[in-house]
């Protein structure tokens, strides 16, 4: 994913750890959606069973359907008040 692209992202997310592996965050108002950034900036949905990191998601549109199919909610319409 691009720097603007995880730039936007990170925007919605906390993060609540950063190791060599990669930064995990959860998102602000539905903590139950979690990514992993790699050092890669490579961009996983977590909280798959099977799979280490969960589904890959290339782009911020990937994102966002994603967000979508899991909360019901569109990302960009989440509040960003605590920028």
């Amino acid at each position: 994913m691009s720097e603007v692209e995880l730039s936007e992202v990170i925007g919605y997310f906390q993060e609540y750890t950063n190791r060599e592996d990669g930064r995990k965050l959860f998102h602000k108002e539905n903590d139950n959606f979690h990514i992993i950034i790699t050092p890669e900036n490579e961009l996983y949905q977590l909280n798959t069973d099977h799979e280490v990191w969960g589904i890959e998601l290339e782009t911020i549109e990937d994102l966002k359907v994603r967000f979508k199919s899991f909360t019901g909610e569109n990302l960009e319409e989440v509040s960003r008040e605590w920028e």
